[in-house]
């Protein structure tokens, strides 16, 4: 599996007429002639499938980072997949927000073996929770 930070797999809209829906790819993977990329599954998120079998798929569109701001307190939130009965959740402090030249932003946070990255992309991720009024380290926002 080969790295797809930045790039997303576009579709039609929902309902036509609206601009493209987007799916962050999560990996591309060699598969002799092609570079294909993968997504989570939008009917089971714990799945990754190719992009190309979800309906209504266009093409894929690469994003460039133009600028990295501090995370500022903000948490990953991600629910328990070993246990979703039990509705138990972990959260990771988001390091930083990649600025894309498109304007959109992506939140990465420190994993669990001390890498980092985009929390989107991971298939238990719910949510960014921003910081508590008394964590806050900076009023930028």
């Amino acid at each position: 599996m080969i790295d797809a930070s930045g790039w997303v797999a576009l579709y039609d809209a929902e309902p036509p007429g609206n601009v493209l829906r987007e799916m962050t790819v999560v990996c591309w993977r060699d598969e002799g002639d092609e570079l294909v990329g993968y997504v989570h599954d939008d009917m089971n998120i714990t799945r990754v499938v190719r992009a190309t079998a979800i309906p209504g798929f266009r093409g894929y569109r690469g994003r460039r980072v133009v600028g990295v701001v501090p995370g500022q307190g903000f948490r990953a939130r991600f629910s328990n997949l070993d246990d979703p009965v039990a509705g138990t959740v972990d959260y990771a402090p988001v390091v930083a927000w990649l600025i894309y030249d498109d304007g959109h932003g992506a939140a990465v946070a420190a994993g669990e073996l001390g890498g980092c990255e985009v929390v989107s992309a991971a298939a238990n991720f719910d949510c960014v929770v921003p910081p508590k009024q008394d964590d806050r380290q900076s009023t930028w926002w």
